[in-house]
């Protein structure tokens, strides 16, 4: 009986070796382009960021004097990083703007006409990022942009430079996108108000509970995970910015605009003497600050599940 039982005992043993060995033989190659396209390139930031670096002719060790040309010696940097708390606020009322748009959707009691709003806001995702911000780099355009047209047909002498007055350039960059609803972020949101529980909401209105009351006490907290989520994904976007900020202005004028991420891209592409070695460390330290954010957020998270 003893002898069974291990017989038994070891069969299940082997076939669950195979069974793992299967098993990690069908991931490893997600392993591998995990490894090679963004562990390998992480870790090669991190080392040359001690390297005064450009690619071809220079490649020498410094030590950590290119952290503290960063911190001791590059004004654009901290500018770039006060800058990014203008455009936290702005993030803030952009992802607000979302979730009014994915209720005000859900709550259509038409359902021709919600599908109608849904496909709405989610066929732009078929839109290339690029040739959205050369839309709007057209309707700020002085002069022939809209903008600048609607202007002229008010009587206005002359159309206002939005993009090129450091005053109001970063206000028309957030602007740009209005009204600002990503469509997986719409799926999602839209999705997680269809998941709230109908009892939820018709108790509150039968205990007297106004639509707004229900909104903000139920039906917010109900989807806070998702909510949680997106705003981490939308913090981590925000401090890896780049591409709005260089098609429309290129960080100006005067460098008004310029970014973490476009500042880390300049340093790299933008000049006659690539600096990836400085480069690089502008992107370690994005990505200390990136990943400090996303690990707090995450943290509350869990306790509030807890």
């Amino acid at each position: 009986m003893i002898a069974l039982k291990t017989k038994k005992k070891s069969g299940h043993s082997v076939l669950a070796r195979k069974q793992n060995f299967y098993a990690y033989l069908f991931i490893l190659p997600a392993f591998i382009f995990l490894f090679m396209f963004l562990f390998m390139p992480i870790s090669t930031a991190f080392v040359k960021s001690f390297y005064r670096y450009d690619t071809m002719s220079v490649n020498q060790f410094i030590g950590f004097k290119n952290y503290v040309k960063l911190f001791t010696q590059d004004p654009k940097f901290w500018k770039s990083m006060l800058l990014l708390l203008y455009y936290f606020v702005g993030l803030i009322v952009c992802f607000f703007t979302q979730i009014i748009t994915a209720k005000f959707t859900q709550s259509v009691v038409n359902m021709r006409l919600q599908k109608i709003f849904r496909a709405a806001f989610i066929v732009p995702m078929v839109v290339p990022g690029v040739i959205t911000l050369m839309m709007w780099k057209f309707i700020y355009y002085p002069g022939t942009g809209v903008i600048a047209r609607i202007a002229a047909a008010m009587g206005m002498a002359q159309s206002p430079n939005l993009l090129g007055n450091a005053k109001t350039v970063n206000a028309a960059l957030i602007f740009a996108g209005f009204p600002w609803v990503a469509g997986t972020s719409f799926i999602i949101l839209y999705s997680a108000f269809q998941g709230v529980e109908k009892s939820l909401t018709e108790s509150a209105a039968i205990d007297g509970a106004t639509g707004i009351k229900t909104f903000f006490l139920i039906e917010l907290p109900t989807i806070m995970p998702q909510l949680k989520v997106l705003f981490v994904y939308a913090i981590i976007g925000l401090v890896q910015q780049y591409e709005k900020n260089l098609i429309m202005t290129n960080g100006g004028p005067n460098n008004a605009s310029l970014l973490p991420g476009l500042h880390m891209y300049k340093l790299a592409f933008g000049g006659t003497e690539p600096q990836f070695g400085y480069a690089c460390a502008v992107c370690m330290i994005l990505f200390v600050v990136t990943m400090v954010s996303s690990i707090f957020a995450m943290r509350y998270k869990e306790e509030q599940n807890g």
